[in-house]
Formats: structure tokens, C-alpha cells, sequence
């Protein structure tokens, strides 16, 4: 993964020292045709089409009719990137969807289309990529005012035992039960929703997201999951205090 030191590359004294930003990594040998542009199934025409998420029906597209709109082509799931440091103290984590489009959401055809409509992402054919600079949900980001796209670090959850006891109060070999909390870790994102229209994802699909955003995929499935491999815990058992015996003298 190539990162950089985000003062040096941009030259802005205002951004924090020890920031880091992604600079351009691809994934694919070419293009997006990697992990990131895949095809969910062989139910569309033309479905591994070389594009992340364009809003319209490629297979009329090469047969000549351009910037027909629809929503079966959003299948690209978001991109993720999670960093951590060596005293395994801290991480950061977040995702974006796909590039944005320009998508205006009405079903309207693209200027490209016959006849004509106004919905520019229909005729947007960019093979698209992904940008952490879309994150909202994030730090303010002095170097470019108005937006929180600064991807904090985060301490890794610590456990915190609320409660323990015996299983059994009556039995000293019942084992223990132990109640444990910690807090959960925030996902920063660009807090997309991407609905989908494809014949083999959610809504028609059960059991799958119903959209390519961040937000679709975190609605249905956990982003960020932490869980301790190993705890050691040390349980002291309280011993009572006896009474004394002995007896008590006059004065």
C-alpha cells in the first residue's frame, strides 16, 4: 500500500504533522478489473462490464443505444483499508462506495440517450474508481476547509468486566461467570447508500444488502467486528473473616 507523509507531498503547513494520506493505489492489472469490478452473477447481458457501478444498460450501450438508465449495474461493493501500528495500541479503518456519478435519482435517461434526457451519470462510461477523500463522517480536514474526510486513529477495544461469581454461588467448583464490555469502534465512511436494482442482489436477493453504499452493506452486515483471542483474568475469591473466640474480660 503506498503511503505518504500528507505535510511533505502537499506542502500545506496546516495539515498536522505525522497525518498520512493513500496516494493512487490500484488493485487491478489494468484498469478496475480486479476484485473490485466484479460481476455478481451471469443473469445480465454484458454483466462483467468493465465499470464500477455506471448507471445504465451497457448491454444496450454497445449495441447503440446509449445512456438508457437503470439501476441492475450497481454491484460494486465498497473498498475498505485498515491500518494498525506496532504496539497494537491503535487502528483506523474506513470505506467508500465508488466514485459518485452525478446520479439525480429521478429514472430519468441520460443527454446521450434518444430522446434526450437530463440525468448525466447515464452517460458517464468512466470506468470510475474509489476515493477516501469522500469520507464525511471524519476529522476537519485543515488543509481543505469544509470537509471531515481525516481518518482518525482509534484505540483497539479494551475489555472492561462489569460483573463476575460463581456459576453456582453454593459451589466453589462451578467456574465463573464474567460479564465483559467494551466500546465499539467507529466506522468512518462516506455514508452512501447505493440502491441496486440487480436480479441477483438484495432487495430480490434475500439474505443480501440491498445497495452498493457503505451504509447499504453496514445496515446488513458488521464492518468492523474486534474480539479478544485470549483474556487473563485474575479472580481473587473474598475470604470471610472469622469471628474472634476469644472471650471478653471484665474491666
Amino acid at each position: 500500500m503506498d503511503l505518504a507523509e500528507t505535510r511533505a507531498i502537499t506542502g500545506n503547513a496546516l495539515i498536522p504533522a505525522g497525518g498520512f494520506c493513500l496516494r493512487n493505489n490500484n488493485w487491478g492489472n489494468a484498469g478496475v478489473d480486479g476484485c473490485s469490478d466484479n460481476d455478481r452473477g451471469t443473469t445480465l447481458p454484458s454483466n462483467n462490464d468493465e465499470m464500477l457501478n455506471p448507471y445504465f444498460d451497457v448491454y444496450y450501450a454497445v449495441n447503440g443505444y446509449p445512456g438508457i438508465y437503470t439501476l441492475e449495474r450497481q454491484q460494486d461493493y465498497p473498498m475498505a483499508v485498515l491500518l494498525n501500528e506496532s504496539s497494537a495500541r491503535y487502528f483506523a479503518f474506513a470505506a467508500v462506495a465508488t466514485m459518485s456519478r452525478g446520479n439525480t435519482g429521478d429514472g430519468d435517461n441520460g443527454p446521450c440517450a434518444l430522446p434526450a434526457g437530463a440525468n448525466i451519470a447515464a452517460c458517464d462510461a468512466r470506468p470510475g474508481f474509489f476515493s477516501f477523500g469522500d469520507v464525511t463522517n471524519g476529522l476537519a480536514n485543515a488543509g481543505t476547509p469544509g470537509t471531515n474526510n481525516v481518518i482518525p486513529w482509534q484505540l483497539v477495544p479494551q475489555p472492561d468486566v462489569t460483573s463476575s461469581g460463581l456459576a453456582d454461588p453454593n459451589n466453589p467448583s462451578s467456574g465463573y461467570v464474567v460479564d465483559l464490555t467494551w466500546t465499539g469502534a467507529t466506522l468512518y465512511s462516506d455514508q452512501s447508500h447505493r440502491p441496486t436494482g440487480h436480479p441477483q442482489m438484495g432487495p430480490a436477493e434475500a439474505g443480501s444488502a440491498d445497495g452498493v453504499g457503505v451504509s447499504d452493506l453496514s445496515a446488513r452486515f458488521p464492518l468492523i467486528r474486534s474480539g479478544s483471542k485470549s483474556l487473563h483474568l485474575e479472580i481473587r475469591p473474598t475470604v470471610p473473616r472469622r469471628a474472634s473466640s476469644k472471650p471478653s474480660l471484665p474491666r
